[in-house]
Parts: C-alpha cells; sequence; structure tokens
C-alpha cells in the first residue's frame, strides 16, 4: 500500500506539473480541447492519489474499519507530497487520533512522526503533533528529547513542538 500511495502521488505531482506549465504557455487559450484533456488527467490522477476521493473513506475510518485505518496510516507513511495532499494528510491525521489503534499502528506512527521530525515540516506537521498522543510512549518520548540535542536547529525545533503538543495549556 506505501509503493502504491508514492506511485499514485508522483503521477499526481507529475499531472499538476503538467497543467502549470501548459497554463504558462497559455495552451487554454490556443488548445482549449488539449488543456482540458490535461485537467481531466490531472482530476483522475488526484481522485487515485487521495484517499478521501472515495466518499465514504472518512466515515469509515471514523468507524474504526481495519481497511481504511491500514490505508490512512500507508498515506502518511508514503508521505506523497502533490497537490491537496497536505489537507489529506491533515483530514486523516486528524481521524485517526480519535480511532482505536493496535499496537502495530501506533509503532508504525510513531515513526511516521520521527521521520516528520528529522526531515521537514509543512502545513499539516500541528496535526502530526496533536497525532502523536495517539501513539504516545516512553520510546518516542525519549527518541524527541535526543533529538532537543541535535546538531541540527530544525531537528530541535520540531521535536519541541511534537513535545509540547503532548502537554497543551
Amino acid at each position: 500500500m506505501i509503493n502504491e500511495s508514492q506511485k499514485r502521488g508522483e503521477e499526481a505531482r507529475r499531472a499538476k506539473e503538467a497543467v502549470e506549465a501548459a497554463w504558462s504557455a497559455k495552451l487554454r487559450d490556443h488548445e482549449p480541447a488539449q488543456y482540458q484533456d490535461l485537467l481531466n488527467i490531472l482530476w483522475g490522477a488526484q481522485s487515485r492519489a487521495l484517499p478521501s476521493c472515495d466518499p465514504d473513506f472518512l466515515t469509515r475510518l471514523n468507524d474504526d474499519q481495519p481497511l481504511e485505518i491500514e490505508l490512512a496510516i500507508a498515506f502518511l507513511e508514503a508521505d506523497p507530497w502533490f497537490f491537496r495532499s497536505g489537507y489529506e494528510k491533515q483530514a486523516i491525521t486528524h481521524r485517526l487520533k480519535r480511532v482505536r489503534l493496535d499496537p502495530s499502528h501506533q509503532d508504525r506512527l510513531r515513526t511516521v512522526i520521527l521521520r516528520l521530525v528529522d526531515t521537514h515540516d509543512r502545513r499539516e506537521f500541528r496535526h502530526y503533533a496533536r497525532l502523536a498522543r495517539a501513539g504516545w510512549s516512553a520510546d518516542l518520548e525519549a527518541a524527541l528529547h535526543n533529538r532537543l540535542s541535535s546538531l541540527d536547529a530544525n531537528i530541535r525545533r520540531r521535536a519541541g513542538w511534537i513535545l509540547a503538543a503532548q502537554h497543551p495549556v
């Protein structure tokens, strides 16, 4: 599932780039049918890449359905980056923190959170910080405290954000 999410995300990213290039070349004005074809490709790629394009996905995720939980975690593990993927991750993390996760799911989410602390933060990062509560463990806390002494200021900052989110004021 992870590889499939990465592949579909890459297809959506490339489709968006093709639309942007066509826009810059004013293809919409010169060849509107061809431009529309590119838009249709983009919309199709996005609907295949975003789990929530299945209209019942988020509802079933809220209902603790195992397949949806697996799809959601695999999407976060794959971490595809394309138009609208950040909003999708935000919606998924918002719901995952409310579902019953088994220990293997919690382990996988801890891995996702530590990878994000080590690599990057984007718009949806604060939602991951809240999601960390769902998989909180002494090991995760220790790993985050270790990152507070990283030579990389960004890693220290992100680790601090995750830790701070565990004790809201």
